[in-house]
């Protein structure tokens, strides 16, 4: 027969894999959260001028939390998240970060003198001026 004390410690064996499930998928959801966010900034960055396409384009910490309506420390977050990919670099100004589009891009946009992304080189010529 189970004693009392048994079925506690059954009751809080399981408690606790049910916690680490529900914990799992919280850190499974923020990594995702934190993946759709990195691919909007870069996104959001194809849209700015490109003075200097070698060194990538120039953002601001508080206009990209701002745009994308989150706070500065997921945006920081995501930067160093880009930042550990050789996506993204700091600057010497606080809050200003470099972000790389990539060679393909930064080539295609000096070609076609325009800010189209890379998805628009699939496209013949004639096609891509009358879209």
């Amino acid at each position: 027969m189970e004693t009392i004390q048994d079925a506690i410690n059954k009751l809080v064996a399981c408690l606790l894999k049910v916690l680490a499930r529900v914990r799992g998928g919280r850190e499974d959801f923020h990594n995702r959260e934190i993946e759709e966010l990195a691919q909007s900034i870069l996104d959001y960055a194809r849209m700015l001028p490109q003075p200097r396409p070698e060194k990538g384009v120039q953002v601001e910490v508080d206009e990209l939390a701002f745009r994308l309506r989150e706070t500065r420390q997921t945006i920081i977050e995501v930067l160093h998240l880009l930042e550990s990919r050789e996506r993204a670099a700091r600057t010497e100004l606080k809050g200003v970060w470099y972000l790389n589009l990539g060679l393909r891009y930064a080539c295609n946009r000096a070609v076609e003198g325009e800010a189209s992304g890379p998805h628009h080189t699939l496209l013949p010529a004639d096609r891509r001026r009358s879209s």
